[in-house]
C-alpha cells in the first residue's frame, strides 16, 4: 500500500509559515500541493544562503541576483564560484524516502547560461546524486540526467533544450526491482507534447531521502522558473508498522526457536 499526494496546477496559495525541526535559520514554506502535509525549506544547506525562493502560485523558483555561493560546498560539483543557486528542498515525514516523483516546470528561456534541476539525493553512506535537468555554465542548450557513485559523474544522455518559448518538462523519476532509478521527461510547446525520452541510471540508489528544486545562473540574470506540478508518493505508515512488526514477529519465533 501507498499513500499518493496528487499534484496540483498553478494556484496554490502560500500557507503560513510554520515551525519545524530544520536546520538553524531557515525558512519553511507550504504546504504544496495545499491539501498535503509536505512542506519546503528555503534554507536547506547549513552555511548557505539562498536566494528568494517562493513556491506559490505561480509557483515560482527564481534566481538570485546578488546572493548564492558555489555549489561545491554542498554537491560535488566542479567549482564554479560565480555560479548563484537558487534552491528548496521537500520535508519528507522521518523514515519514509520517496517512492516516485512528479514534477512539471515551465522554462521561458531558450538560451542563456541559466537552468533548472531537479536532484535527488539517497541515504546511502557514499551519497549518491541524480542530478536532472540544466546546468548552466556547462551547457545552457542541455538537459542531462548527471549521476553521481560517490566518488566520479556520469553524463549521459544528452536531451536538446527546447528552442521554443515557452516550454514546459514534465518529469516523473521512480524505482527499478534492481534498484537503479527509471526518468522520463515530455517536452511540451506550441500547445501540444514534442517529445518524450525516457531512461535508467547506470548506477543504483538506496532510499531516496533527499528532494530539491532548484534553478541556477552563472551571472546576475534573474530568471523565474514556475513549478507547476508536484507529486510524490512515500510508504504508507501504517504499512511501515506493519512490516515493523512482522520483522519483530519473526524475530521472536527465530528466539524461541532457539530456546
Amino acid at each position: 500500500m501507498v499513500m499518493k499526494l496528487k499534484f496540483v496546477r498553478a494556484g496554490v496559495v502560500l500557507a503560513a509559515t510554520v515551525a519545524l525541526a530544520a536546520s538553524a535559520g531557515a525558512a519553511v514554506i507550504g504546504p504544496w500541493p495545499a491539501a498535503s502535509s509536505y512542506l519546503w525549506e528555503t534554507q536547506p544547506i547549513p552555511g548557505y544562503t539562498s536566494g528568494v525562493v517562493s513556491i506559490v502560485a505561480p509557483d515560482v523558483l527564481q534566481t538570485p541576483s546578488t546572493s548564492g555561493q558555489a555549489k561545491t560546498t554542498w554537491v560535488p560539483y566542479p567549482a564554479n564560484p560565480g555560479e548563484r543557486l537558487t534552491i528548496a528542498r521537500l520535508i519528507l515525514p522521518v523514515g519514509q524516502p520517496a517512492l516516485s516523483i512528479h514534477t512539471k516546470v515551465y522554462d521561458p528561456y531558450t538560451t542563456g547560461k541559466s537552468g533548472w534541476a531537479v536532484i535527488l539525493r539517497d541515504n546511502s553512506a557514499t551519497q549518491k546524486w541524480l542530478h536532472f535537468g540544466i546546468m548552466g555554465w556547462v551547457a545552457s542548450k542541455q538537459i542531462i540526467p548527471r549521476q553521481y557513485d560517490g566518488s566520479a559523474w556520469t553524463l549521459t544522455p544528452v536531451m536538446t533544450r527546447a528552442s521554443i518559448n515557452p516550454t514546459y518538462y514534465t518529469m516523473d523519476f521512480g524505482r527499478n526491482p534492481d534498484n537503479t532509478l527509471y526518468w522520463k521527461i515530455t517536452a511540451n510547446y506550441s500547445g501540444a507534447d514534442q517529445w518524450t525520452q525516457t531512461g535508467n541510471t547506470a548506477i543504483t540508489y538506496g532510499d531516496i531521502t533527499e528532494v530539491y528544486l532548484s534553478a541556477a545562473t552563472s551571472d546576475t540574470t534573474v530568471v523565474n522558473y514556475k513549478w507547476t506540478e508536484f507529486g510524490v508518493i512515500v510508504p504508507e505508515p501504517m504499512g511501515l508498522l506493519a512490516l515493523a512488526s512482522g520483522l519483530l514477529g519473526m524475530a521472536g519465533l527465530a528466539i524461541r526457536r532457539r530456546m
